[in-house]
């Protein structure tokens, strides 16, 4: 047998070990830490009285996952979704794209979980670090999918399905028109009896991203009535943009098919575009949506405090501005509405109003018809700048009004 020379074996040995090496690492890669996203978008969806909501919102998370795959991928972004199956149990799970399908992967389960865990800051902040080492990102949005009640504190809500007409309370300028078929929104009250239990006061959730994400790039509010001055001013330093319904959301939610490339995107104008162009064509053709540029809060605010020095609040006639709930007495009316009729003495103070609400409220949509669960009825909205306030409200859920860091600010 030929032998070869020592020298050509010991290179020809080299030369396959390093093939060898080669071959190995392309074929069977060594795990790496995940790279740091652009962004982090969290569907947060707390435990809110199951049912209907929880179908609802898994729906949500599939319309979010068919948007993934139209968009062909999420780029340098992720989406994460935190939700609760049951008052004690929910799950944090990562939308991963691959080869054309995007999948569900779940990063943690939580179990024995209480309404500590939704409604009190050290628990939601529990939950919001979670997200913070397991999807880490340079930034975050947010998605709250839940039932919802503006601003008014928890212990008001339960006088919003006993609410009784005041002796002497004439109802806005409106015909409330009958619905003759059962519908269901994210009317805080639907499907859960009243039950304050999981009601998160905002000052918490505005605590608990202050702590842990610092500030968002948007939040959107899946939620009814959340599109109050009084929401936007307590949230203005956490969060660029709010996203959210002025009035009552049908429990479908968000067309998350179409929105969630917009809010992947940073299109926030076109995710209130769409909302409408879903909800004109859908079966109950109900809702409302706009868009707050946080940034324009404060010089909303100065304005109004120079509004309420000079001219006369008690002098409006609520009966002529736009409600915006099916409450009665009302608790949210349109913003625009309100101060055009503060301001009707003073052409260049309701000039300044007006041109600095829109903007604040850049992008604003309002079907021509608004569903009220109260009333099982819809009514016509013919003024609309896409915010609601309630300095005016009569209403006993809306008392506390006086204590709200807006109405301190502005009085």
């Amino acid at each position: 047998m030929k032998r070869f020379p020592a020298f050509k074996t010991i290179l020809l040995a080299a030369c396959v070990a390093l093939f060898t090496a080669a071959c190995h690492h392309h074929d069977d890669p060594e795990p790496g830490p995940e790279p740091v996203a652009q962004q982090t978008l969290l569907m947060y969806m707390p435990w809110s009285g199951g049912g209907s909501i929880y179908n609802a919102c898994l729906k949500n998370i599939s319309a979010m996952k068919t948007a993934i795959e139209y968009r062909r991928g999420l780029g340098s972004k992720r989406v994460v979704v935190l939700v609760a199956s049951t008052a004690n149990r929910a799950y944090l799970i990562d939308l991963k794209y691959k080869d054309g399908v995007c999948r569900y992967d779940t990063l943690k389960t939580y179990s024995y979980l209480s309404s500590k865990d939704y409604t009190t800051e050290s628990g939601v902040k529990a939950l919001f670090s979670d997200v913070i080492s397991l999807a880490e990102a340079h930034s975050y949005g947010m998605v709250v999918s839940a039932h919802g009640t503006g601003w008014l504190p928890a212990q008001a809500t339960s006088f919003l399905s006993k609410q009784q007409t005041m002796t002497g309370w004439r109802a806005p300028r409106r015909r409330m028109i009958p619905v003759d078929h059962p519908i269901e929104t994210r009317y805080y009250g639907t499907g859960i009896g009243g039950d304050d239990a999981f009601h998160a006061e905002i000052a918490v959730l505005r605590d608990a991203v202050a702590a842990t994400f610092g500030h968002l790039d948007f939040l959107l509010f899946d939620n009814c009535y959340m599109q109050n001055i009084e929401v936007a001013y307590d949230l203005r330093n956490i969060t660029d943009y709010i996203i959210g319904s002025t009035s009552e959301v049908m429990m479908i939610g968000m067309p998350f098919t179409t929105v969630g490339g917009h809010l992947l995107d940073g299109d926030y104008a076109a995710v209130v575009q769409d909302f409408y162009d879903f909800f004109i064509d859908y079966q109950d053709p109900y809702g409302t949506l706009s868009l707050v540029k946080t940034s324009e809060v404060e010089p909303m605010a100065a304005l109004v405090k120079e509004a309420n020095l000079r001219c006369d609040a008690s002098k409006v006639d609520v009966y002529d501005v736009q409600a915006l709930d099916g409450f009665s007495p009302t608790v949210f009316y349109d913003m625009g509405s309100y101060l055009k009729r503060l301001s009707n003495d003073n052409a260049d103070l309701q000039s300044r109003l007006q041109a600095q609400l829109r903007k604040m409220v850049p992008t604003a949509v309002s079907t021509p018809l608004v569903y009220a669960e109260k009333t099982k009825s819809v009514f016509e909205v013919t003024e609309f700048s896409g915010i609601t306030i309630s300095d005016i409200s009569m209403a006993r859920a809306a008392e506390q009004k006086t204590q709200t860091a807006w109405w301190q600010a502005t009085h």
